[in-house]
């Protein structure tokens, strides 16, 4: 053991502070759930082959349609904005298959990822072992009832994670075809579950800490133009007021609307709530997973049409072309970009 990793694990036990016990390189809060793109039954199936292959052979094998998802350099592409310092401690929150575990702890950072999910920690900590990054470590908790010690942490990361802490457990492929299974679903307004961590953050943060918070905008203006939701793979459920979203969810599909996605003024007043007082918005295009550009409100002089690239059809590209060049290049309305990354300091 390294005395970098000797001082990630002290640092580990003077943030969490949880009971917590190391099992197998991932420390264990006793919490725990299950959030993947992927059905259980493929998760547990790749397990078997961490000690024999390298983790992007696993992917290419067993989830190849992820394996970009998980990989690509693009996905960490928003972290440019932030000035990470080798010494900074980093919570990486909801951390998956460590898109953005792995290029933060590439910055020397000490970079802790938290998830409730067991097979996404476990492949992620065959990431960090297959790149010799000693400054990493894993715990495996849920995020609303983890307990971060007041001002720990230089910069807490909440990429695409947010709209999630009002759900249960949830495979995310089986909830866009259409599954109604929602027993574990939390109890409580989703909103006020989002600003009850919002403020936990804040508490947590160092004085002259950060919070990176990247998520989709409910009023993208594909929402207006019947896209799906990426959520739930509802159309034209995220511009609804909330009472309606609920209710034609539960027509539609049987369960409640509870991955709750907002505006800029929305987002700006639950981190005002939080405590944050110095409010960074950038608008990401395509959108803040593989983002091309991100803009703040006096760059967008400088948008170019994006989005329209991921059409396939030619008629479609048409569309998103002239779309994107009146509502962002010429009339900069930011209110309708598909994206947000915001950084906010305590």
């Amino acid at each position: 053991m390294t005395l970098k990793t000797k001082n990630l694990q002290t640092t580990v036990t003077e943030i969490i502070g949880n009971d917590l016990r190391d099992e197998d390189g991932i420390w264990r809060t006793g919490t725990s759930g299950f959030w993947s793109m992927l059905p259980k039954t493929d998760m547990a199936a790749y397990l078997g082959d961490l000690e024999s292959m390298p983790p992007e052979d696993i992917a290419e094998k067993h989830f190849p349609k992820l394996k970009d998802l998980i990989f690509s350099p693009q996905r960490p592409g928003g972290l440019a904005i932030l000035d990470i310092k080798p010494d900074d401690v980093v919570i990486d929150a909801g951390c998956m298959w460590g898109a953005l575990t792995i290029p933060l702890a590439r910055t020397g950072a000490r970079v802790i990822g938290l998830d409730q999910t067991e097979e996404s920690l476990k492949f992620l900590n065959a990431r960090a072992k297959s790149e010799n990054l000693d400054n990493v470590s894993l715990v495996q908790t849920d995020l609303n009832t983890v307990d971060l010690k007041p001002e720990s942490i230089n910069l807490v990361v909440l990429n695409g994670v947010m709209e999630w802490l009002g759900e249960g457990d949830i495979e995310a492929a089986s909830l866009w075809a259409g599954d109604t299974q929602n027993e574990n679903a939390r109890r409580g307004n989703p909103g006020d579950i989002q600003q009850a961590f919002l403020n936990k953050v804040h508490s947590a943060l160092k004085p002259d800490g950060h919070l990176y918070l990247a998520i989709e905008n409910r009023y993208d203006a594909a929402n207006y133009f019947g896209a799906r939701d990426p959520h739930t793979g509802q159309r034209g459920v995220t511009v609804l007021p909330r009472g309606l979203q609920n209710f034609f969810s539960k027509l539609f599909t049987k369960r409640p609307y509870r991955a709750w996605i907002h505006g800029e003024a929305g987002l700006r007043r639950m981190l005002k709530e939080a405590g944050y007082s110095d409010i960074t918005v950038r608008y990401a295009f395509p959108d803040y997973r593989y983002p091309e550009l991100v803009l703040t409100k006096d760059g967008m002089n400088r948008f170019r049409p994006v989005r329209y690239l991921k059409a396939a059809a030619f008629p479609t590209k048409l569309f998103w072309y002239g779309l994107e060049t009146v509502f962002y290049k010429l009339l900069r309305w930011t209110a309708l970009a598909p994206s947000f990354i915001i950084v906010a300091k305590k």
